[in-house]
């Protein structure tokens, strides 16, 4: 009996079939690029079809607020009046979208120091006799000056103050050769989550060898820290979102995580991370190789922006931030960062975070079943045997 498969029909469905796992393993520009437009039209039109009650909120310090403010950086008592304005409208947690990693270069700070140290050098206790009482009010009146003007401290003891500010962390990917041991009650430490938490497989692709944090007096007063790291291979690749990177054995989750979960408990100790998942508790977070796929609430503007100058005038504003979750974030002309998404090509980095953030509180992610691999595998070679009959 003549066989019904022919020999070369065979050897061509077999490269044909070898071509396409090729293809699946590897990373094709043009397909990947192709892939990119696939997937960012089916994430429009899997937009939701009502935005619903916001939960969360974003100032913006936009070119309105550059023009009236000065320019930008601004001092930061500036961000510290903010900072308590939002929290006595209500603001649940709020998260600001930029790094102070130095201490401020104040030069009246500085003089104003200076003066103190030459008055007290030049008449010292047993001295100042007939001009002491004129000397402890020129230094009491320094004192207040410098405290006036010393905004780093203004700023750490707001931050201290209102209990829920979450502060960005940024790293840079790496493979680390030790790890980096930590005392029990630094920052660091007390933001991080044990190794031991985290699947082996995914240690090497988060890995992270600098740290770049808020300078250690803010951010030992700030109530959590969160990376803002993008996805390695693509820094503008908002199709992934990375839970968390390793800094040399000490896992940081991701700002977004931990706007997300910040009401739950013992968050971060007790998360588990999987290659295909994060839990903690009874919250099962999908992953795809420990990154999330978050589905997107819109395009820019699905978020309310406010202002930040009108809010920094106004000061009280009924029932806008109640109960939310606020971002500080810079979107003023070429000052602001944007990120690619398949939903807005330039999508501003804060509101980025802020579709991230809803997208875990909401369960609005891009779910991949470990089946599936298997599956495409059967697939093709089933279309493949079956095209040389």
């Amino acid at each position: 009996m003549k066989s019904p498969i022919k020999t070369i029909d065979l050897v061509i469905s077999l490269a044909v079939l070898l071509l396409f796992f090729l293809f699946s393993f590897s990373s094709i520009p043009f397909l990947e690029s192709l892939e990119k437009i696939i997937y960012s039209a089916e994430m429009r039109l899997n937009l939701p079809t009502s935005l619903g009650e916001n939960q969360i909120a974003i100032v913006n310090i936009d070119d309105k607020s550059i023009e009236q403010l000065g320019q930008w950086p601004w001092p930061r008592s500036i961000i510290a009046e903010m900072l308590q304005i939002l929290k006595s409208n209500g603001a649940k947690s709020i998260a600001v979208d930029f790094i102070y990693r130095e201490k401020e270069q104040n030069l009246g700070l500085k003089e104003i120091q200076n003066l103190t140290s030459e008055i007290k050098r030049n008449f010292p206790g047993e001295r100042i006799d007939e001009y002491g009482s004129f000397n402890s009010w020129i230094l009491e009146k320094l004192k207040e000056i410098e405290s006036k003007l010393n905004n780093d401290n203004l700023l750490c003891n707001t931050v201290k103050t209102c209990g829920n500010i979450v502060m960005p962390v940024l790293g840079k990917f790496a493979p680390y050769e030790t790890q980096f041991l930590l005392q029990p009650k630094s920052f660091i430490s007390k933001n991080a989550i044990p190794l031991s938490r985290i699947n082996r497989n995914l240690r090497s692709y988060l890995s992270v060898d600098r740290l770049i944090t808020p300078y250690p007096e803010l951010s030992k007063n700030c109530a959590s820290l969160g990376h803002i790291n993008m996805a390695p291979e693509n820094e503008q690749d908002g199709q992934f979102h990375l839970p968390f990177i390793n800094y040399r054995g000490h896992l940081i989750p991701s700002m977004a995580l931990r706007l997300a979960l910040s009401g739950q408990q013992p968050f971060p100790k007790e998360v588990i991370i999987s290659e295909d998942s994060i839990r903690l508790g009874n919250t099962l977070i999908p992953t795809v190789n420990g990154k999330i796929l978050p589905k997107y609430k819109g395009t820019r503007g699905s978020f309310p922006y406010y202002s930040f100058v009108d809010i920094l005038r106004v000061k009280k504003v009924p029932a806008v931030f109640e109960g939310k979750i606020v971002l500080i974030g810079l979107v003023a002309g070429d000052l602001g960062k944007t990120v690619w998404t398949p939903v807005d090509p330039h999508m501003p980095h804060a509101e980025y975070l802020a579709n991230v953030t809803e997208a875990i509180n909401t369960g609005r992610y891009v779910k991949r079943p470990k089946v599936i691999s298997y599956m495409e595998f059967f697939l093709l070679a089933v279309l493949g045997l079956g095209s040389a009959y």
